[in-house]
């Protein structure tokens, strides 16, 4: 059989064949070759320091400008708007209605489209900005009581979705160190606030007031835009059996004995914060200012050197610890009944109170899945919410028929029934699974 006709003139010689990509043909890189190119997927960006103190920043200024609010509403209520008693109560209310409604709806949104959680970070500091600017030209109480409910919708955006974010920017093994310096930097804020506020407000008035807490806010949305994007979307991963049944989509499960945890140890820093106060005077103190002085000095040292703590030790026994010590300074609070006993009991009590929010993130982050987190966060505080505002009621209730022993026992027996409700569930994993930080290659 003869050959067919050749492509190439007759008497030429062949030209030499060349490949377009030869890499093709040698599939075998170097040792020091960098890995090859992923075409149609998106890296994870690896969490750095630098993030982190960008939202420990804007946690700082958000919580500012909350704080600068707490003495000064009040007193404008009273004093320019011709309120009472009862306005002051409602507006105080009013925030924490709004922040209860939107919470646990928030979480599941923040989870959902996890990559817009920046944005939700953004969106939570513009709304406090704008409904505390709108403060200056309320021309009534009812006026401050809608500004107050938007500004609680403003705190369920912005909290839910930095504590979530807290935890997965931490690197690997640091995650409830990084919560816990978190939640420091919220606290730092909620104490400066209140003596940026006064000072405003005597040297300038309300206005002044009103004017720096909403640049605080401002600041926090300009930090908050400056966050990476979370990738990969969580609402692509493969669901979890914790997302079916009726209501599932709002709390978790993994939430739920954390949160009832909370519920009551949270009745123990309710009474100190409402009645320690009325305590004192009834010891024959002028006020309480060092008992509160001591109280937030502790719980900022504990905050700053038990944040290791978090990582790498089963947080139940933790848990009950804390639970433990927060019992115990609030029965030497009862027993001593002097001013002696109280600052010992106030030491006592902050050593525990100071880590037992932050573990109560760590367990229920450790306890869910990734893609939930920020709903289980969402429960947490909406159960202190509930907490906080019903202690106050149900203390003040049972103080004016028992007196003060009763309260401080009271609130010692909330910390106790905290720690037995620890062992409904099973076993937060040992360590916490962190968000995993990639290496600089992309791989994880």
């Amino acid at each position: 059989m003869s050959p067919g006709p050749s492509r190439e003139p007759a008497g030429l010689p062949r030209a030499p064949r060349v490949f377009r990509n030869p890499d093709r043909y040698h599939r075998r890189a170097a040792p020091d070759a960098p890995p090859p190119r992923q075409r149609g997927r998106r890296r994870t960006p690896a969490p750095d320091r630098g993030s982190a103190l960008i939202l420990y920043g804007a946690a700082l200024a958000y919580f500012t400008s909350i704080g600068a609010g707490i003495p000064t509403l009040p007193r404008y209520l009273v004093g320019p708007l011709h309120g009472s008693g009862v306005t002051v109560g409602i507006a105080v209310a009013s925030f924490s209605v709004g922040a209860i409604a939107a919470r646990l709806p928030v979480g599941a949104a923040a989870d959902r489209w996890g990559w817009r959680r920046r944005s939700l970070l953004v969106t939570g500091a513009t709304v406090l900005a704008t409904s505390t600017a709108l403060l200056v030209a309320a021309p009534s109480p009812p006026a401050v009581f809608a500004l107050r409910a938007l500004a609680g919708i403003a705190d369920a955006l912005f909290y839910t979705a930095a504590a979530a974010t807290a935890y997965e920017l931490a690197p690997a093994g640091r995650a409830g160190a990084a919560v816990s310096h978190f939640t420091m930097a919220a606290y730092l804020g909620l104490l400066a606030g209140p003596v940026l506020g006064e000072t405003l407000r005597a040297l300038f008035g309300f206005g002044w007031v009103w004017a720096g807490a909403t640049a605080a806010a401002g600041a926090a949305a300009l930090l908050a835009a400056l966050l990476p994007v979370q990738a990969p979307r969580p609402d692509r991963q493969p669901r979890a059996p914790d997302n079916t049944g009726p209501g599932r989509h709002l709390v978790p499960r993994g939430a739920l004995v954390p949160g009832v945890v909370l519920l009551v140890s949270t009745l123990g820093v309710a009474g100190y914060n409402s009645f320690v106060a009325l305590y004192a005077s009834s010891l024959g103190q002028r006020d309480a200012r060092l008992e509160f002085a001591v109280f937030a000095i502790v719980t900022l040292l504990v905050r700053a050197a038990g944040g290791r703590l978090l990582d790498g030790h089963r947080l139940e026994p933790l848990l009950r610890a804390t639970l433990g010590l927060s019992a115990t300074g609030l029965l030497l609070i009862a027993l001593l009944r002097t001013p002696v006993g109280l600052l010992v009991g106030t030491v006592v009590f902050a050593v525990g109170q100071a880590p037992t929010f932050p573990a109560l993130i760590a367990l229920t982050a450790a306890r869910v899945p990734a893609a939930r987190r920020a709903a289980a966060v969402a429960t947490l505080t909406t159960c202190f919410d509930l907490a906080y505002g019903a202690a106050a009621f149900a203390l003040g209730a049972l103080w004016q028929r028992a007196g003060f022993p009763a309260l401080w026992l009271a609130a010692a027996a909330a910390a106790l029934t905290g720690s037995v409700l620890l062992t409904v569930g099973p076993p937060a994993p040992l360590p916490p699974p962190p968000n995993p930080t990639p290496d600089r290659g992309g791989a994880t």
